[in-house]
């Protein structure tokens, strides 16, 4: 008969980020999909680098605490995972709490002020993009969610308060269909938040310099430089 025990133990948390000298106007937070990583997630978005007009900007791009490397030609490729959920059995295995209570660790220890009057936006790609709205329930002063090529649980979304959320998808995606992404994103603004649904042309499930266009859009009218790419 299968059993479960929970045990305390001790997982690193590896992340890339960037903070300014003085308070940030912003905290933005990329959240890599399933067997990925942080840095290549935000490499992806922005591969000619961190937009200079967004320098008062911080942001935190972690890794997955959970290890799930993928075997390649060339041996072994550096992927983890947020959290662990059974399709089949559509149940958790293996919840997110660890997880996000690293993502806070993190903020806490780089950013010891009082950074809860400080906007977040949260960028998440495909199990980023689930794991998106359960962390904007942990984090103060939320204000956008950019979740990119990802579906929507409205369980997920029911205790926020109204927020923005905006839908970046391709139109190839042959993970989430663009077209079930629509209506599901949908369902999400009738429970009261608000957002745009951007598809991006012949694109499928993977993240792009045009999607990385969008969330330098969005963080710039956040932070109210008047400016977007």
């Amino acid at each position: 008969m299968k059993q479960t025990t929970w045990i305390k133990t001790d997982l690193p948390i590896h992340y890339r980020m960037h903070r300014p000298t003085s308070t940030p106007k912003a905290i933005a937070f990329f959240l890599h999909g399933y067997t990925d990583h942080g840095a290549s997630f935000f490499r992806r978005l922005f591969p000619n680098g961190w937009p200079q007009e967004l320098g008062d900007v911080a942001w935190i791009a972690p890794n997955g605490p959970f290890p799930v490397p993928v075997k390649t030609t060339i041996g072994w490729r550096e992927a983890y995972s947020w959290y662990f959920y059974d399709m089949e059995a559509e149940k958790m295995a293996v919840p997110p709490d660890t997880a996000l209570q690293a993502i806070e660790t993190i903020l806490d220890l780089h950013f010891p002020e009082d950074h809860s009057t400080i906007p977040k936006l949260i960028v998440g790609f495909s199990q980023g993009g689930f794991l998106a709205p359960m962390l904007a329930n942990r984090l103060a002063y939320t204000k956008e969610l950019i979740t990119v090529s990802t579906g929507y649980r409205p369980e997920y979304y029911h205790a926020l308060p109204p927020l923005t959320v905006t839908a970046v998808h391709g139109t190839a995606d042959e993970v989430f269909p663009s077209e079930d992404a629509i209506k599901a994103h949908q369902s999400i603004l009738d429970l009261g938040h608000h957002g745009q649904f951007h598809a991006i042309r012949d694109v499928g499930h993977i993240a792009t310099e045009a999607m990385g266009a969008i969330v330098h859009q969005q963080l710039a009218r956040l932070i109210g430089t008047g400016h977007a790419p």
